[in-house]
Formats: structure tokens, C-alpha cells, sequence
């Protein structure tokens, strides 16, 4: 049986699932691009040598690539992560269509 306090746990809560990609890379807010490690229709992984670069909650823009293609985006950084891997979750909170249809393209 759990208790109410069990409840209250900080767990991070996906709204969508995201997987391993490779060949895609983000360049957040003016920084060099980095290797994108997962990716899903609205959330996504940036390997970064520094995470604390960007602030959490922040709306960013992000530019996308992939092979032939790039998706301008606004982008929350939601988690920070040092290890096993350093890098950040992003959020992705605006697309336009065309650039959504980018994304969806550059994930398949």
C-alpha cells in the first residue's frame, strides 16, 4: 500500500515516447550543433559538453537537421543531465506545420 507522501515523488512524465536516432543534430539558441541522441514527435535528447549553458524553462529556438532537412523550433530545456550522459531534454512547445512535417521526416 503507498502512502500519500509516496505520491508526491518527482517523476518525470513523457507525453510522448522518444528513441535512439542517429545522423540528426540541434544547434540550440546561437551554440554549435550537437548530436541529437533520441528524439520523438515533441521531446528530444542534445548531448552537450556543458548542460548548465542553457537555463531550464526558458523558451528557446533550436534549429533541427537532418539529412536534407531542418525544422526551426521553440524549445523548453526540461532536464539537465551529467550521467551517464551529459546533455539536455527539450520539450518541443511550437512548430510550424512545414516544420513539423520536417521533424516528423527527419525521425523516420
Amino acid at each position: 500500500m503507498k502512502l500519500d507522501d509516496e505520491l508526491d515523488d518527482d517523476v518525470e512524465r513523457r507525453r510522448g515516447v522518444r528513441g535512439p536516432v542517429t545522423g540528426l543534430v540541434a544547434a540550440i539558441a546561437g551554440l554549435p550543433a550537437a548530436p541529437i541522441v533520441e528524439a520523438g514527435p515533441k521531446a528530444l535528447f542534445v548531448e552537450l559538453p556543458d548542460p548548465d549553458v542553457l537555463p531550464l524553462g526558458v523558451p528557446t529556438e533550436a534549429v533541427l537537421i537532418g539529412p536534407g532537412r531542418r525544422a526551426l523550433a521553440r524549445v523548453d530545456v526540461i532536464r539537465k543531465e551529467i550521467a551517464p550522459r551529459r546533455g539536455v531534454a527539450l520539450l518541443i512547445v511550437h512548430l510550424s506545420p512545414d516544420d513539423e512535417a520536417a521533424w516528423a521526416a527527419m525521425r523516420t
